[in-house]
């Protein structure tokens, strides 16, 4: 029982080394790709998007992957840990606080992207109101005040905010692509390993240790867990790319 216990915990444990890199790769993209995002933003409209919203995404990204490779991965590991443990011993079970803990990291992250999101969606949508009215305002200004070339310069800001907002868009999709590419393989190898433990386990009950088929599926629900962490890590990412473009969309349409 040890050894085959000990074979699978090696493997559980290069299958979430394998998570902490993704994550440590998204923060890394993230940290590159969103001060471009943000300065064309300036392009469509939002002077002052640099400003606030730069420190604050990349403080935010930064966050999030410090506390899902610090915090959230290492708790869930522990927790499966705490599964292996309970069953060297029936005087001694600590299965439940495994399973607190799981839904605790959970937990953590589901308030984290929900409090984040929340935030970006309305400054997002308030800034681009307020700097879309204030460019509208100032065009049409220039385009009555100043005689002659008024009409020529507010024709050819115009056109520059059209292609900025195309060229962002573009540089936001390109986001998404990446992303996508760079979770698509990690996670479903995650997700199947999680579902060959579950399987392992249900093959080895009948005909084998109970021990053995407890730890194995006890793995195959860390691994399962540690796929939902990545996961909703890298859907924090995806909309935060979406809803920087959103915004620029919005504040580009007020004009």
């Amino acid at each position: 029982y040890l050894v085959l216990a000990g074979l699978a915990a090696g493997s559980f444990t290069l299958a979430t080394a394998a998570g902490r890199t993704l994550v440590g790769d998204m923060v890394s993209f993230m940290q590159a790709i969103l001060p471009v995002l943000v300065t064309l933003l300036v392009a469509v409209g939002q002077v002052g998007a640099p400003a606030v919203m730069s420190p604050v995404l990349l403080s935010f990204i930064t966050v999030v992957g410090t506390v899902v490779q610090d915090l959230i991965l290492p708790l869930l590991i522990m927790a499966a840990v705490l599964r292996l443990v309970s069953n060297f011993s029936e005087r001694f079970s600590v299965s439940r606080l495994a399973g607190l803990i799981q839904w605790f990291s959970l937990g953590v992250m589901g308030l984290m992207s929900t409090v984040f999101l929340g935030f970006l969606a309305v400054y997002g949508v308030a800034g681009a109101v307020t700097n879309g009215i204030a460019f509208r305002t100032a065009r049409y200004a220039t385009d009555a005040l100043v005689p002659v070339v008024g009409g020529m310069f507010s024709d050819a800001l115009g056109a520059v905010v059209g292609t900025s907002l195309l060229l962002k868009n573009a540089v936001g999709l390109a986001g998404i692509v990446v992303i996508a590419l760079m979770i698509t393989v990690p996670l479903l190898k995650l997700l199947a390993l999680g579902f060959t433990y579950h399987l392992a386990g249900a093959v080895v009950q009948p005909v084998g240790d109970s021990r053995l088929a407890e730890s194995l599926t006890g793995l195959g629900q860390g691994l399962v867990f540690i796929f939902a962490a990545v996961a909703m890590a890298a859907l924090m990412f995806f909309f935060t790319i979406a809803i920087v473009v959103g915004v620029g969309n919005l504040s580009a349409v007020l004009h």
